[in-house]
């Protein structure tokens, strides 16, 4: 993979993003000594919400994470939102630059499938714009109740994917380079890859886009090409499984992103 990722590859990736505030303690631990000694404390912080919009000649157009939609923030108790996160998860403060919907309407082709990072409030606030019948590809035991944040999240993540197809899980193999807790190809073709990295949650992962791959493997650990499978506060969790973007190979050039762990999610 590495020897990969300088080369341009097939995959296009376009970054949309929402403005948010998230509490700085969410954000990084403000009791460690070099934060104490840099005068850090409790306040608001403005960050981003990102999806990643994915798209690969053969295989078709996906997202990583789900955006923001405006339904989602206009009426979040019609969206399913529990009332503890409406009242302190800031949610009408959430402000997309282009709603989860109007991605989906400007690509002009079916979504076919949602690599979740990891299930937080800010990551699954586009799902009310996502159609019912789009896979969702996330972490291993990602979907277990004892993994999700906390109870309260759980309500309202178990209603955004009410009627939804089961979560597919992705799986991965080990880094034979030892660089990686664990690296997983979707596509088969050395396009785009996920990274497992740990933190955030347990199993977060990172995607780096590769010429000619994807770099994910869904559930069961069926790739999507078909083959067989090679084998507290948001930002300070520990315990459940997540996918994080990383670094991408697009036509053009190598890509690097990182998700921004943010909000009370």
């Amino acid at each position: 993979m590495e020897a990969l990722i300088d080369q341009p590859g097939p995959i296009e990736v376009r970054t949309v993003g929402a403005d948010w505030e998230a509490n700085l303690s969410g954000l990084l631990n403000i009791k460690d000594p070099k934060a104490v000694q840099a005068g850090l404390t409790k306040r608001k912080e403005p960050i981003q919400i990102y999806t990643h919009v994915v798209r690969h000649p053969t295989q078709g157009f996906f997202l990583v994470d789900t955006g923001v939609s405006r339904r989602f923030v206009k009426d979040p108790a019609g969206a399913g939102v529990g009332w503890v996160l409406r009242k302190y998860g800031g949610i009408e403060k959430m402000r997309p630059q282009q709603s989860t919907a109007e991605i989906i309407e400007a690509e002009g082709v079916p979504l076919k499938g949602v690599f979740m990072t990891h299930i937080h409030l800010d990551h699954v606030s586009g799902f009310p714009d996502i159609p019912k019948d789009v896979p969702v590809y996330t972490g291993a035991h990602e979907a277990q109740a004892r993994l999700f944040l906390n109870l309260i999240a759980q309500g309202t993540n178990n209603h955004l994917l009410d009627g939804r197809p089961a979560l597919q899980e992705l799986q991965f193999t080990n880094d034979p380079d030892g660089r990686f807790d664990g690296v997983n190809d979707v596509f088969g073709d050395g396009s785009f890859f996920a990274i497992l990295t740990p933190g955030h949650t347990a199993e977060r992962r990172r995607a780096r886009n590769l010429p000619g791959r994807a770099g994910t493997q869904p559930q069961q650990s069926a790739r999507l090409d078909g083959a067989e499978p090679t084998a507290p506060e948001h930002g300070r969790e520990t315990g459940s499984p997540a996918l994080s973007p990383g670094t991408c190979r697009s036509r053009s050039r190598r890509r690097a992103w990182q998700t921004k762990g943010i909000g009370p999610s």
